[in-house]
C-alpha cells in the first residue's frame, strides 16, 4: 500500500491491524485512539525512526501483540509505551544503547522468540563502517564499585542492585570470602580509573585526588597487606569508561586476556597474604593506547599525576629491595597516532647509549632508587613501524614470565631489581 502515515477513521471494532511493509517514518501521539478492541498490531518492515510520547495511548488493556521488527529504530522514548503490556518484537533494528533505551526496555514484555535477536550497535564506533554488536544486558559503563567481605554484606549489595565478579579474592588462603561488586546506572558518570592502596602514603594521595574509597580490606582475615580499592569518574581525554571487569587467578589465563583487549591492573590482590596471584582486569568502552609513561619516587608527585589523567601501576618496583617507593605510571588515549610503539629497560651506561642511538627516550627516574645496585631506567619510543602499545604489564609472578613469552607478547628481558635483593620483575607490553 506504500502508506506514509497511520490511516485515520479505522472501525472501532478492529482487532487485527496489519500496517507492515509500508513507508511509515514515525508513529505520532494518539495514533490508535478509539480502537478499544485492538488485539494485534503489526508495524514491521517499515522505515520507523521515531515513536512519539503517547504513540500507543489507549492500548494498555487490549493490545496483546506489537511487532516493531525490521525498522530503523535506534532508541525508544519510554513515554511512547506508557503502561503497555503487549508482547513486543524489537528485533532487526539498529539499536544504540543510550539512557532512553535502557529506561524503556524494562517496561516492555519482549517477545521470547526475538529476545536473543535484540542487539545494540556501539553508539560511537571507533571507525565508520565497523560496528560492534553486544548484548543489551552487557551494554553501558560501570558507575559504582563495592566490596563484600562477609555473607551479610553480599546480601546487602545484591539487594541494592549490585552484581559481583564470581571470583573470591582470598582464594587459596582459606580465609574470608571477598568479592568485588559493580553497578551500571543510567545517567550516572562512568568509572574511568581504578587504583589500589597498600600503604598509608598511597591512601593519602588517592583521597587528595578525589578518588572514591571502598573502605573494606581485600585481604580481610588473610593477613598480608591492607589492600583497598579506589575508583574515579573522570572526564579528561585520558578517561575512557570501563564497561566490564574480570579477575584472573592463574598466570596461564593472563596472555589471552591481554590479547583480547583487557587491561590488567598492577596490584596483586593477595599481596603478602600467600595464595594465588590475583589481578583485576578492566575492559574499556573504546580501544585505547598508551600514549605516555613516567615514574614517581615516594608520593610527592602522585596527586599531580592523577590530576593529569595517569594510571599508577600499583606495584613498588623496589619491592623487597629496600630503598624508596617507586612506581611506574601510564596515560591512555583513543588517538592511535599518539601511541607509544616500543618499551625497553637499561641497567648500564652502555645500554643507555645504545637505546638513545636507536631513538628511545628515557624516563628519568631510577626504578631502584635508594636500593643500591645498578641504575635502572625505563625507555620508550613513539616513532617507527612497530605496533601501537595498548597495554603495559609489570610481572612479578615467575609463572607468568614464560606464559607471556610463549604467547608472543613483548617481554623486556631486564630485571628491574638487577643486582639487588628485591623481587625479580619484568615489563611486558602489547
Amino acid at each position: 500500500m506504500n502508506l506514509i502515515a497511520v490511516p485515520h477513521g479505522l472501525p472501532n471494532t478492529t482487532r487485527h491491524l496489519y500496517l507492515d511493509n509500508n513507508l511509515l517514518l514515525t508513529i505520532p501521539s494518539d495514533s490508535f485512539i478509539g480502537l478499544p478492541l485492538l488485539f494485534k498490531l503489526d508495524l514491521s518492515h517499515n522505515r520507523l525512526v521515531h515513536l512519539e510520547p503517547g504513540a500507543f495511548r489507549d492500548q494498555t488493556d487490549s493490545l496483546s501483540s506489537l511487532d516493531l521488527s525490521f525498522n530503523l529504530l535506534e532508541t525508544l522514548d519510554p513515554e511512547a509505551f506508557g503502561e503497555l503490556r503487549a508482547q513486543t518484537n524489537l528485533s532487526h533494528n539498529p539499536w544504540l544503547c543510550d539512557c532512553h533505551l535502557q529506561l524503556a526496555m524494562p517496561q516492555l514484555l519482549l517477545d521470547p522468540s526475538s529476545l536473543a535477536e535484540v542487539v545494540c550497535n556501539a553508539s560511537e564506533p571507533e571507525e565508520l563502517g565497523a560496528q560492534e554488536e553486544t548484548s543489551m544486558e552487557d551494554e553501558g559503563p560501570i558507575t559504582k564499585l563495592n566490596v563484600s567481605t562477609s555473607k551479610d554484606e553480599e546480601e546487602i549489595l545484591r539487594a541494592h542492585g549490585y552484581q559481583h565478579i564470581n571470583a573470591d579474592l582470598n582464594d587459596g588462603t582459606g580465609k574470608n570470602r571477598v568479592f568485588i561488586w559493580y553497578k551500571k546506572e543510567c545517567g550516572n558518570r562512568p568509572v574511568t580509573r581504578i587504583q589500589f592502596s597498600f600503604n598509608d602514603g598511597m591512601k593519602s594521595v588517592l583521597a587528595d585526588a578525589w578518588y572514591e574509597l571502598v573502605n573494606r580490606d581485600l585481604n580481610r582475615g588473610a593477613g598480608g597487606d591492607y589492600i583497598f580499592l579506589w575508583y574515579f569518574c573522570g572526564s579528561t581525554e585520558h578517561d575512557i569508561p570501563i564497561v566490564d571487569l574480570k579477575v584472573s587467578k592463574d598466570a596461564k589465563e593472563e596472555p589471552a586476556l591481554l590479547q583480547d583487549g583487557w587491561e590488567r591492573l598492577g596490584c596483586d590482590l593477595n599481596r603478602k597474604a600467600g595464595g594465588n596471584f590475583i589481578y583485576l582486569w578492566v575492559k574499556r568502552e573504546k580501544p585505547s593506547y598508551i600514549c605516555e609513561i613516567t615514574a614517581s619516587v615516594d608520593f610527592s608527585c602522585d596527586r599531580y599525576l592523577f590530576e593529569q589523567g595517569y594510571t599508577r601501576v600499583d606495584e613498588d618496583t623496589n619491592r623487597g629491595a629496600g630503598g624508596k617507593h617507586v612506581f611506574l605510571w601510564y596515560r591512555r588515549s583513543t588517538d592511535k597516532s599518539k601511541a607509544l610503539t616500543a618499551l625497553n629497560v637499561s641497567t648500564s651506561p652502555q645500554e643507555q647509549a645504545k637505546l638513545q642511538a636507536s631513538g628511545f627516550k628515557m624516563v628519568c627516574v631510577d626504578l631502584s632508587e635508594g636500593a643500591g645496585g645498578k641504575y635502572v631506567y625505563t625507555w620508550y619510543k613513539k616513532e617507527g613501524c612497530e605496533s601501537q602499545i595498548q597495554a603495559m604489564v609489570l610481572l612479578i609472578n615467575p609463572d607468568a614470565w614464560k606464559e607471556y613469552q610463549k604467547a608472543g607478547i613483548n617481554f623486556v628481558e631486564k630485571n628491574l631489581n638487577e643486582d639487588n635483593k628485591g623481587w625479580k620483575m619484568y615489563i611486558t607490553y602489547k
